[in-house]
């Protein structure tokens, strides 16, 4: 099982639920499941940069406002350079980060448990 962890609200206005590493644990173990292992995907960096890119993409770019949309036209080339350099610097800074505090996703792999048959 995998889920969305530090991502922007999407399916609005559906989108209800952030489970965290303890959270999905006690979910998956209350539905019979034993957990097999469990693992954090990315980090604040990379959190942080998608977030500003999907900002970029998304949020800002179809905004209704006509002078917004004319900047970020003329702005599009810069736009794209930056977002290469931020990936990069997520990429070169992932190290130095040693907190699972922001993860991208949390993965977790469980069995359900056999059931005593009688």
């Amino acid at each position: 099982m995998s889920v969305p962890f530090s991502f922007p609200i999407h399916g609005f206005p559906f989108d209800f639920i952030r489970w965290t590493m303890e959270g999905l644990k006690m979910e998956m173990r209350n539905a019979g499941f034993e957990i097999i292992s469990e693992n954090a995907i990315g980090n604040a960096f990379g959190s942080i940069v998608l977030n500003i890119n999907l900002l970029l993409k998304y949020h800002i770019k179809y905004n209704k406002s006509r002078m917004l949309k004319g900047f970020m036209s003329l702005a599009s080339p810069f736009l794209l350079v930056s977002q290469f350099f931020m990936n990069c610097a997520a990429i070169v800074l992932a190290p130095l980060y040693q907190s699972n505090a922001l993860p991208l996703a949390i993965v977790m792999l469980g069995r359900k448990k056999e059931q005593n048959r009688r």
